[in-house]
Parts: structure tokens; sequence; C-alpha cells
């Protein structure tokens, strides 16, 4: 590799008589630095009398100083090239002897860069949850070779199978625990390892190797325990179990399916009874290898697994409790686990805390209130204890079998809070919904537990959010309206005052279900089977439920789908409309609108799209029977009689009846029928106008009326010409007085 400054050719003379060479300069003066086996291009600038300046790079004479070093080239065309030859330091002078002038730089060759990286091992492959170490050695271009492993920048190109750590050491990641359950269909995959060295004087070098990670593969069969000394004076018997562990963490109990063995049956015999796989009975004093062996899913082999059991019958000596005089830290979540160890007369020892019975009482025993409580149910947790109360507390545990015992103390001390964590430390609530906080109290002596039930719980904001101190909800927030931002959540201790704190953003109420809310006909249950006269319309609702209880009317929302079971009837679900200037607009206003079609049962679902999933209401629709019943006459009715002023407008409703001949019903018909007056200098009344939506005017209400002048009374007329309800031309009206 060379780096090189240009240089212009140039004359010593500088052309203006009188005029001499005062100086000349390397490079500006300042010291050079190149990599070992590249190349530098100097510079030499004169300065002359007249304070002119010239490049004088080709005109002096170059020489170096130490030519193991450095060396500096005088060949036309590459005159002041310097060239590192190994790692070190050298002089660089340049001359010009008629002028009797010259000038020195300092050159520092550091070490060459590097040429190429080669990773190892180069082909490998793994199981899940296995490790393999890489290393990078970089060759440079003097032939040396270096170890970059810990200088490189490595990566994996599937990160989904392999994580790499900045000194090249490779772990197959194992199945994250909820897909588990894929084991048996996992194929592993391939991928690369790449060691990428960033050189300032190349281009990134780069070396990639293979890598294969397979499935996991069974790795090893642990028997539990796997060190034991047993008296059968004491315990009689021990189950074992064996488990067979894969490489990605995975066991299986394989207890009741291997083949258990004792080298000692003497000492040590298992028990052949059915159910009592791996329980071993023990007898005479004596060694045994326990061991288990067996075919194992996964595995083309016998696998096996070895433990080791002492048996002693010697006498028990004594029973001794650690630790011993202990301290404890007063407060919830310090315990100490006490360990109850057999002695025998023969030196050997056994661990009886699951068999002994604990006990503590207060070294005072004047005072019945207790210091301490200690677990004294199997399962794991025998002999832990937790503080009550600052004091003294005896502790004991007694062997059953033999009566022998063991005491200590435990000595409860306060321990200082430190400081409060509340979690989670940024959350998002939608308003009406609830979120629990939790308190973690850290104490001085290092241990920590939840403090959730101890803390005073406060919102900065109670209006936006509000959180309960009542017990069994301590640290329960609501959301109560929508916040401006984050809202600090706190939980202080009142004793110390230490506060822990939170953010909380409290977001618009979320959709939480929907119901099916159709209108009523003739005052008919609403849920039950409603009739309803061929060629009418009936209203069918989707209300939304919100979290915070809010009901919105989504009837209209473009995410809302009627369908209808069939072809009985007919219902919207908005469309689009034309409009005049070229744009098309959705028309929302017969969403929902059912129109019986023919006579027969017919069933109208809906559903809800809510971002990417669909609500559902329960039940999922509604049915009505469509009747063959005819329209016998229209009454128009309205909710006053009271004179209307100018300006002012009224709602009126056009009502059917009908009769199939022997049954008469009454249905809302007040979007069907055409709305009039017959005096539009008094009163104006609105009709259903699909091309509204083109414009900004409000949307035309059917029968919605407006009194623009006084006079009257004249008739609001609602006329069925076009629906096909009756069989002739329908009116009926209502009067109406305008002052």
């Amino acid at each position: 590799m060379a780096l090189f400054l240009s240089a212009c050719t140039s004359s010593v003379d500088s052309g203006a008589a009188g005029v001499r060479l005062i100086s000349i300069e390397i490079s500006a003066g300042e010291p050079q630095t190149l990599p070992n086996k590249t190349s530098l291009g100097l510079q030499v600038i004169g300065t002359y009398s007249n304070d002119s300046r010239t490049d004088l790079t080709t005109a002096v004479e170059w020489v170096s100083q130490d030519e193991a070093v450095v060396a500096v080239s005088n060949m036309p065309g590459s005159e002041g090239v310097v060239t590192g030859v190994e790692e070190g330091s050298a002089v660089v002078n340049a001359s010009l002897a008629a002028s009797g002038v010259s000038a020195s730089i300092d050159v520092t060759i550091t070490q060459a860069p590097l040429a190429s990286l080669e990773v190892t091992p180069d082909l490998h492959s793994i199981a899940r949850g296995k490790t393999v170490q890489y290393k990078a050695v970089g060759t440079l271009f003097d032939g040396i070779e270096w170890d970059y492993t810990e200088k490189v920048d490595w990566s994996a190109t599937n990160a989904n199978l392999v994580t790499i750590d900045s000194k090249g050491l490779a772990t197959a990641l194992i199945l994250p625990e909820t897909a588990l359950d894929l084991r048996a269909s996992d194929i592993g995959g391939d991928l690369q390892i790449v060691a990428t060295f960033n050189d300032p004087y190349s281009k990134a070098i780069v070396s990639p190797v293979a890598l294969t990670v397979r499935p996991a593969e069974l790795d090893i069969l642990v028997v539990t325990p796997g060190s034991l000394v047993m008296n059968p004076l004491i315990i009689a018997g021990q189950q074992y179990t064996a488990k067979a562990v894969f490489t990605d963490g995975v066991g299986y109990d394989y207890t009741k399916t291997v083949t258990w063995a004792s080298d000692n049956e003497a000492a040590a015999m298992f028990s052949t009874e059915p159910g009592r796989e791996g329980y071993v009975l023990v007898n005479e004093a004596g060694t045994a290898t326990i061991s288990a062996a067996g075919e194992v899913a996964g595995s083309t082999n016998i696998i096996s697994g070895v433990a080791q059991l002492t048996v002693t019958t010697a006498a028990l000596s004594s029973l001794n409790i650690t630790p011993v005089d202990q301290a404890l830290a007063l407060g919830p979540g310090p315990t100490l686990a006490m360990t109850a160890t057999a002695v025998f007369a023969d030196g050997l020892t056994q661990d009886l805390s699951e068999q002994v019975d604990w006990s503590a009482v207060n070294q005072d025993l004047n005072l019945i209130d207790d210091v301490v409580v200690i677990d004294n149910n199997a399962g794991g947790s025998k002999g832990v204890v937790s503080g009550v109360a600052e004091g003294v507390a005896i502790i004991s545990a007694v062997e059953p079998q033999t009566g022998m015992a063991g005491q200590t103390t435990v000595t409860v001390i306060p321990t200082p809070l430190v400081s409060i964590d509340v979690t989670p430390y940024s959350a998002t609530l939608a308003k009406g919904n609830q979120l629990r906080f939790k308190a973690m109290g850290y104490f001085e002596n290092g241990s920590s537990a939840y403090i959730s039930d101890a803390v005073d719980w406060a919102s900065a904001e109670p209006t936006k959010a509000s959180i309960s101190n009542e017990p069994g909800l301590q640290g329960v927030a609501t959301g109560e309206g929508v916040s401006d931002g984050g809202l600090v959540i706190s939980a202080t201790d009142s004793a110390t005052g230490i506060v822990g704190t939170a953010l909380l953003v409290v977001k618009a109420a979320n959709l939480n279900s929907v119901k099916i809310v159709p209108d009523s006909v003739d005052g008919e249950p609403v849920g039950s089977v409603v009739k309803i006269a061929n060629n009418t319309q009936r209203q069918i609702r989707l209300i939304g439920i919100y979290s915070d209880g809010a009901e919105v009317d989504l009837t209209q929302r473009s995410g809302t789908l009627y369908t209808s079971g069939n072809a009985n009837a007919s219902i919207g679900n908005g469309f689009t409309v034309d409009c005049p200037d070229g744009s098309k607009k959705r028309y929302p206003y017969d969403a929902g609108l059912m129109t019986a079609v023919d006579v027969g049962y017919a069933n109208i679902s809906v559903r809800y799209k809510n971002g990417k999933n669909w609500l559902y209401p329960q039940p999922l629709g509604v049915s009505q029977q469509i009747t063959a019943a005819v329209l016998d006459s229209i009454t128009v009715e309205s909710v006053s009689s009271v004179a209307l002023s100018v300006n002012d407008v009224r709602q009126y409703k056009a009502v059917g009846h009908f009769s199939d001949g022997a049954i008469f019903t009454t249905q809302d018909i007040t979007n069907q029928v055409s709305w009039s007056t017959d005096n539009i200098d008094v009163a104006t009344v609105e009709n259903k106008d699909i091309h509204s939506v083109c414009s900004d005017k409000p949307m035309p209400i059917p029968g919605r009326v407006m009194a623009v002048g006084v006079g009257g009374p004249i008739k609001i007329i609602a006329t069925d010409t076009e629906t096909g309800i009756s069989s002739s031309v329908m009116t009926g009206f209502s009067p109406l007085q305008v002052q």
C-alpha cells in the first residue's frame, strides 16, 4: 500500500536577479508516521530572500539515516517517497549542495497493516445450547501473524440461531420456552460466523466461516442425589431420580423407565415393587455405586449415570444446627435456611434437615410474642427462618427416631431500607382499565423484598389516574382520564420518607366489546324474533363498549360489517357516491339498515374490525320474521303540537299501520316515505339525499322540519310512493302552526 503527496518539478533558481535561497522545509516540519511496508511521499518547500516559496522536492538530495528502518527514493518520478522497512524510527534528510541548505524530519514506522484474516475452526457443527470458541489470526503485510480474536468485530448471520460475544465465543441458542413443544420438529439451521477488522490504512477485512446448528441432543443422564450418607437406624430408604438432560437444558424424568442397580446389595438394594422404581433400601454398613441405565428418546445408545452412597450403622453422636448464632435482618424478604447435620460415631455425617422437627421460641421465655417463624413443612423450604420482631430466638431441631436434639440462636436485627423501585418503570394504561404497580424494597444488608403492601401509594394527577391503598389492592392504578403525558406514580415508606417512582401514561379508552342493538318494533323486546312487514326496513345498530364504560354507536364506522343470512333480507354497509366534482365519498347512512325482501325468516349478523382483530357481539346477530302484512295507513307524529317559532326545527315520525287480516302491527317508516309540506313558505321538511355527502352541509334527516315563515296551520305530509309497502299511493299528515 502506498500513500503519496504530489510534487511539482522546479528549479532552485527563483528567476529573479539577486534573489537567493534561504531555507528549505520537509512536509511543514511535522514528524511523519506510516505503517510498515507502506510508502509516503514527502515534499520540500524552499523559501527565498524575497519571501517567495517554491517546491524543491525533485531538486534536493534525499538521505535516510537508517535505511534498515526507512528507505527514501531519489529516482526520477518518486523523489522523496519514503517506505517502511521495519518498525522503528529514522531521520530523513533533504539537502541542496549548491546552496548549502538542508532540512530533516523524523519518520516513524509502525506495525504493518493487516493483509488477511483466518478464522478457526473453519467448519463446525454444534447442538443447541452448546458453545464453540472461535479464534481469528491476522497476517500482516510483512508476513507476521498476530492473534486478532479480541480485536475483530464478531457477528452471526442468523442471530436467531447463534449469538457470539466480543471474544469469539459462539452459543447456539435454545428454543424459547414458548416453543419447547416444537423440539421434536426442530431442524436447526446453517449460518456464517463473521470476523471483521476495520484497518484505518486499508479497507475492512472480513473473514466468514460456516457453522451448522443441530437440534438439541442428549447430553447426560443425571442421577440424584449424587452423593449421600445414610443410616438405616434413622432413614431406611431413599428415592433416587434419573433425569435425561439435553444440550438445551431441557430435562425429562426417566426414573420409572431406566434400570436401577447397586454394586453392593448387602449395603443398598433397590425395591422391586411396582411404582417404587429408583427407591433404594439400606441395610449393612458399606459403600455402593448407584447406577441408572436405559434408552432415552433422542439417543440411539444406552446411556447411564451414577451416584455414590455410603451406609453407616454407627450410633448418632450429635445433631449440629448451622449457621450458629446467626443474625437475621427484620423485614419482608430476608430469610435464613437452617441445616441439621447428623454426626455419627464413625465420623460420617448426614443432612437431616428434611427429617427433623423444627421449632423456635423466644429466648426470653416470659415473652410469648414470636421473634421468628420457622417452616416445618416438607417440600424444600423446611427449616427456613423469617424474622417477625426484633429479639433473640432459640432454634431447635429434633431427630424423631432417636430423640437427639440440637439448638442454636437467631438474633433478629433491624435492617434499614435503602431504596424503593416501582415496577413497571414506565407503563401505558387505557382509560377505565387497571394496572398493578409493585414496590421492591432494597435493604442495607443487600437483601430485597416486595413491600407493595407496606408503602403509601400516590398519583401526581388523581383525576387522570387513581391508585389504591386498600388492603389487597395496594398499588392498583385505574385510568380515570386521558393524560397529557407521563404522570408520576409514587410509593413512599412513611418511616424513612424514601420514595420510589414510575411513569404512567393514560390513553383513550380501549374498545373492549360490542353488542348488537336493533330498534324495537311495535314494543316487542330487544332480542326476540321480531315480526316486520315485507318491504319495510329496520335499523340494526352496533354499539361499542369501552374500557371506561362508555357506549358508542359504531353502526356507521367503516370497520363495521353487516351480513344477511339469506336472501329474505338485505342490509346496508354504506356505499360509494360519485360526486359532481369527480370525487368519491362514502355514504354511511344505510349501514345497519335492513330491508325485508321476501316473506320468511332472516338473520342479520355483524362484526367490527378493531385494528387487526375482529370483535363479535354476543349474541352474534338478530332474527326477524318477515310477514306478508300490508300497509293500511300512515300517521305522522311529532314530539309536540305547540306552534314553532321561525328558524326552529322539529323532528316528525311516520308510523305505518300494517295488517295481515288478523294481526295489526305498527312500524317506523320515517326513512322510507317521501316528506313534503303544503306550504314551503312556512316550513320545509328534509328527505334522504345520498349526494349530500358531496357537500360540507349537514346531512339531511328525513322528517326534520324547519320553520321558515309565519303562517299555518299547514300540513307535514308523509307519502309512500316508491317503497312497495302498499299497492297504492298512501299519505299521512300532521298540522303545524308557525308563529
